[in-house]
């Protein structure tokens, strides 16, 4: 009898510049985190004091404690503090340096709590943990930290050190307790910051994401877009000058959650990738908005981007600057980088240098 040899399946290929989506990214690294979890524990369990804020995302509570619980099965020591006010986060990760009797100080919450414990371990030794509970989580998704509680509480009982350099703003910026205001992930002025200042805040509790849509769409009508006046110290010691409708000095690759703004922005490098958005009004600020969902800002013909050790912004009737999603400043202000950076905890899969290295 004759023999049919079954066609061998074949494998499906994707066009060459296929990107997964951010989400479906993540879902997978999360999966590939639980499947591949059994890690190597520390020689000795990482001491850990979590801080969260009780206004981040939904169903926080309960995501908290099931971090606690997966650390605590890890062998990690936790004690834990709420927040109640701005400042908070920050007076209270100063506190557990101060006792000296903790490896890590964990932000649960946004970048807005991530930003004010990210202040409060400045020139310590102390590392920072994160789990993601907020809006956009912009943090998270740039180090690669899982949004599940236990795989980002495994990351904090088990991963790497990788260093993060912080933004510091000079002017009328302090943080609530005093000091310099220092930035995570990246600070604008102009219409950016004009949206995030005048923002929703019970919308954004209701929406996240979207009141920040909806904002940029309702302001962007009446906003009368004045001029930044931008003057950059490139790492060579060059003095370059710009006037934008927008300045975002991003610190990391990421804004405003998935969105990849400046391609080579490093967190652990001591420079900033500075993007100048040159032309103003409502059509432009669509435009703009559209090109960096699509992952094509720079690409633009009338957008700047230009690395940076020392950013000065000017613009009319002290406009704010935000910094994280919140307001921290008004115009004008100078911002540079802080000479020692943090040691943020990432995954061991995480690219990036280790913190030291």
């Amino acid at each position: 009898m004759a023999r049919v040899n079954a066609p061998s399946p074949r494998t499906p290929r994707l066009p060459k510049d296929y990107a997964m989506p951010a989400k479906s990214l993540q879902r997978f690294a999360d999966g590939v985190l639980a499947l591949t979890s059994a890690p190597a524990p520390q020689a000795q369990p990482r001491r850990v004091c979590l801080i969260a804020n009780p206004a981040a995302g939904q169903g926080r509570g309960q995501r908290v404690r099931r971090a606690v619980a997966r650390l605590e099965s890890l062998g990690c020591p936790v004690r834990w503090a709420l927040t109640e006010r701005p400042g908070d986060a920050t007076r209270l990760a100063r506190e557990a340096v101060a006792r000296g009797d903790v490896d890590v100080v964990v932000a649960a919450g946004g970048d807005g709590t991530i930003n004010e414990v990210a202040n409060g371990l400045v020139g310590s030794a102390v590392a920072l943990g994160v789990i993601p509970l907020g809006t956009a989580n912009v943090l998270a998704i740039e180090a690669g930290v899982p949004r599940r509680p236990e795989h980002a509480a495994q990351v904090i009982a088990t991963g790497r050190l990788r260093p993060l350099y912080l933004g510091e703003v000079r002017g009328s910026a302090e943080t609530p307790l005093g000091g310099p205001r220092r930035f995570v992930m990246m600070a604008g002025a102009g219409f950016d910051a004009h949206v995030v200042d005048t923002v929703d805040l019970g919308l954004k509790r209701r929406t996240g994401a979207l009141a920040y849509a909806w904002g940029a769409f309702h302001r962007a009508f009446r906003y009368t877009f004045p001029s930044c006046l931008v003057s950059v110290t490139t790492p060579d010691g060059r003095e370059i000058e710009a006037e934008a409708s927008t300045v975002v000095v991003c610190n990391g690759r990421h804004y405003g959650g998935p969105f990849v703004a400046a391609p080579r922005a490093d967190i652990s490098q001591p420079t900033f990738q500075v993007v100048v958005l040159t032309r103003p009004g409502l059509i432009n600020a669509a435009r703009y908005g559209a090109w960096l969902m699509l992952g094509r800002l720079e690409h633009l013909p009338d957008v700047r981007v230009i690395e940076a050790t020392r950013v000065r912004i000017h613009l009319q009737d002290a406009e704010p600057l935000q910094a994280d999603g919140d307001t921290i400043a008004h115009m004008p202000v100078e911002i540079v980088m802080t000479p020692q950076p943090v040691s943020l905890i990432v995954p061991d899969w995480a690219p990036g240098n280790d913190a030291g290295a």
